[in-house]
């Protein structure tokens, strides 16, 4: 079996990457999907499998961006309350100052 291109993103590809036979990408995807099992041959199965791993990572990140965006929420939160009792204690020392007579 020939080598096939790396998927890494920095990947130097062959000018010929494109023209590879149909099955040779399926062989790839299976293995991509299934790393240290036999490659699949059937197409549909091997195209169903990558549906449902798209939709799993997508719905990973999903996942991942709300926790983020709560946990994101929460550090704003605490932020505040660590900044409020600074704020009162420069309010009632504006307060406690005499004025200066001009």
């Amino acid at each position: 079996m020939e080598d096939l291109p790396s998927l890494e993103p920095n990947a130097q590809w062959p000018s010929n990457a494109f023209s590879l036979p149909n099955n040779l990408r399926f062989q790839e995807l299976s293995s991509i999907l299934e790393p240290g099992k036999q490659p699949k041959m059937d197409k549909s199965v091997i195209l169903g499998d990558a549906v449902r791993m798209v939709v799993q990572l997508r719905d990973e990140a999903q996942k991942l961006k709300e926790s983020y965006d709560n946990l994101q929420e929460k550090v704003n939160e605490l932020k505040a309350e660590k900044n409020e009792p600074e704020m009162r204690t420069k309010a009632k020392s504006r307060m406690t100052k005499p004025l200066s007579s001009s």
